[in-house]
């Protein structure tokens, strides 16, 4: 009788389940079917409205009624973005959700010594404000061409959706049929799935081989050829395991365009039923093979051909071994040498026996071409061992549970000062083995250097400067190109102290190869630009599009050919976009003008909410902003100048060379600042009486 019952029971639930996802998918199509129907059809194409602005008042009037001791002329190009919440202090008595776009280039005229000339003249330009931005018009020629918009617009969404079911997708097409009568009721048809693909048996496991050449040709490549002139890559090689019940594991090849925002595309797919992969050749042959036919014809574009070449294998230690077949990287003689040394063989306890990397035919800088990635050598190895040590080695560094407990507190209250720019806010510190990597790279270079000054041994805490103050020299493109020697001095002290406070264990592998990190930076540049990071977002995104266990290497094929047609380039430049929104009124303000909460610079949000309004200026002020005015096509920030500035720390360098400083007594006038004149937004975190100002790497230079 107690069985029935139970059976019972999980049969209801089933129906239940059922029934819940069957009304979820009629409202779906019911919604679908209602909004489409209010769409505004209309045979006679719309007519823009132009409009056209009053004189701009002369420069003198706007210095006499705002008070400005330095102007700059600026003209800047903006899109339309939409509203975010925002939470400030100022009147509302005549807010609107207004956009403005300002069509231009930035310039600087200011008068304090840079590009002063043209000082006293005025760029006028046409800007349009979009008040009703969110309420879209659709106008289409027929029905026909309606239905065709609908079954684009539902392929995008469907490849956008991330976790989407196929068998979901099917059920939707088939409500949406009676609609739609030229709808495809498979996703395959609507996706351009293909009915089969090519799959190599190699030595333990499976290859689906893409291509170089296919991806090339899915994407519009005409504005990067025309600035870049030839195909530059950079190649991507990392394990990936797929299930906690199984031994399975990816091996991507991953390539990306060098200059570009593009996410990294795949080469090939590897799917091995172990975790221990030790065929090289097999794994990679058709790669080479195609190395050796681009690098010898060239790439063709429009039937012109273009020069191919690889800048960088960008992986970590593990696959780096691999790839060059070498010994593991916790070995005795895993250090990496020069490139002739390599090839010479002079060191034979590096090298595999029998295993030469059928890269070395192919001319690749066994040790150039191979640079130590930061994200797995820095913030996932180093940094994360130093945190482990001082939570988990015996010894006077390990610090007290109430100590931790202390820091913890510390870091969440930084969570309230955190500019949006981090994805991922300060957390409690004993969740650390929980951390990702953007998290160890934010405590290492921005709110570590606070939290813990007062929880660390003075000693220990030098010590953690040296890491911090090389590690942000080597991330920014600005400083590593004046302080990078400094940085390389840093680091073997670092290592040579480490030896003496922590001991000879702690200096493994990753903290040994600290002492060649700078030569990696003179060679390509900050450490962002050969970073691993955008490569794990891949990674991520192919694990997710495993909807089950059977056939994963098939569907994670499947799923990239579908996403895999007309693709535009994003170039990897900075064009001075500046977009206004969320626009208000505060009266009485120091300059007359449209005012908004919110301005973003090439990306960069700065707002009035406490948390993004804080700036570093050309001449080393740090203002608070209150608001933002455009006034004659031009743009400024009314802010708070902090008076007092000092350096924070002055071991082993003064932080004020590095841009950090300490600063307090808020100046109460209200002040107007051209929006060319910023440097850098910053992060303001709370320090006894004053503010610890960090600028934000990522945003310097603000402009180009």
């Amino acid at each position: 009788m107690f069985k029935i019952k139970y059976f019972k029971r999980r049969l209801e639930r089933k129906v239940n389940k059922v029934e819940h996802k069957t009304a979820r998918l009629e409202r779906i199509s019911l919604i679908l079917h209602e909004s489409f129907n209010d769409v505004v059809f209309n045979n006679e194409c719309r007519q823009d409205c132009s409009s056209s602005n009053d004189e701009s008042q002369s420069e003198d009037s706007i210095i006499q009624e705002g008070r400005i001791q330095e102007d700059c002329t600026a003209t800047v190009s903006t899109n339309l973005d939409g509203n975010d919440d925002y939470n400030d202090n100022f009147d509302d008595n005549n807010q609107s959700n207004g956009n403005i776009d300002i069509n231009g280039s930035v310039g600087d005229s200011s008068s304090n010594g840079y590009d002063s000339d043209d000082s006293g003249s005025t760029e006028s330009t046409n800007f349009d404000t979009d008040r009703d931005h969110n309420q879209i018009e659709l106008y289409f020629e027929n029905d026909k061409e309606k239905e065709a918009y609908f079954i684009k617009v539902l392929r995008i969404w469907a490849l956008q959706s991330g976790l989407l079911s196929m068998r979901k997708l099917d059920s939707l097409l088939a409500q949406l049929k009676p609609l739609f009568h030229n709808i495809p009721l498979s996703y395959k048809t609507l996706l351009d799935t293909p009915s089969s693909i090519q799959i190599m048996q190699i030595t333990g496991g499976q290859l689906w081989y893409k291509g170089i050449t296919t991806n090339l040709n899915s994407m519009n490549l005409k504005s990067y050829l025309e600035i870049h002139k030839k195909i530059v890559i950079d190649v991507n090689a990392d394990g990936l395991p797929l299930f906690k019940s199984s031994r399975e594991h990816f091996w991507p090849l991953l390539g990306r365009l060098v200059g570009t925002k593009n996410q990294p595309f795949v080469i090939s797919l590897t799917l091995f039923q172990s975790a221990i992969v030790s065929e090289l050749h097999e794994f990679l042959y058709y790669f080479v093979n195609e190395i050796h036919y681009l690098k010898e014809n060239g790439y063709m574009y429009n039937d012109q051909r273009f020069e191919f070449c690889i800048q960088n294998f960008i992986c970590d230690a593990p696959a780096r071994s691999f790839m060059k077949g070498i010994v593991e990287h916790g070995a005795y003689f895993a250090c990496e040498k020069t490139n002739e040394s390599f090839i010479n063989r002079d060191q034979s306890n590096h090298h595999r026996h029998n295993n030469q990397s059928p890269l070395e035919e192919l001319g690749i800088g066994m040790v150039s071409q191979f640079p130590l990635d930061g994200m797995h050598l820095v913030y996932l190895g180093v940094f994360r061992r130093l945190l482990l040590a001082w939570q988990k080695w015996n010894g006077p560094w390990k610090l007290h549970v109430r100590t931790v407990a202390q820091i913890s507190d510390d870091l969440l209250v930084g969570k309230t000062t955190c500019p949006q720019d981090f994805n991922r806010k300060p957390r409690n510190l004993n969740e650390l083995k929980y951390y990702k990597a953007t998290e160890f790279r934010r405590l290492l270079l921005y709110d570590g250097i606070v939290v813990l000054k007062n929880h660390l041994n003075e000693n220990i805490y030098k010590h953690f400067l040296l890491l911090h103050c090389a590690i942000y020299i080597l991330s920014s493109p600005s400083l590593v190109q004046t302080f990078c020697h400094y940085a390389e001095e840093f680091l073997n002290i670092f290592i040579s102290h480490s030896v003496v406070i922590y001991g000879q264990k702690f200096v493994v592998y990753n903290v040994h190869s600290l002492c060649h990190l700078a030569q990696e930076c003179y060679l390509h540049g900050d450490l962002e630009s050969f970073s691993a990071f955008v490569f794990e977002n891949k990674l991520k995104s192919l694990k997710a599009s495993l909807k089950s266990g059977y056939k994963p290497l098939q569907q994670a094929a499947f799923r990239d050919i579908e996403s895999s047609e007309n693709i535009d380039i994003i170039m990897d430049k900075k064009d001075n976009q500046v977009t206004l929104s969320m626009s208000h009124f505060y009266d009485n303000e120091v300059l007359n003008g449209q005012q908004y909460r919110r301005i973003s610079i090439n990306n960069v949000v700065l707002q009035l909410n406490g948390k993004d309004s804080y700036v570093k200026m050309n001449n080393e002020e740090v203002i608070a902003i209150v608001n933002i005015v455009q006034r004659d096509d031009r743009v400024f920030l009314i802010g708070h100048a902090f008076l007092r500035s000092e350096d924070f720390y002055q071991y082993p360098i003064s932080s004020s060379l590095l841009g950090i400083c300490m600063v307090s007594h808020k100046d109460e006038q209200r002040k107007i600042f051209p929006i060319s004149d910023i440097k850098a937004k910053c992060w303001m975190i709370p320090y006894e009486e004053c503010y610890v100002c960090i600028p934000l790497l990522h945003t310097s230079p603000i402009f180009n």
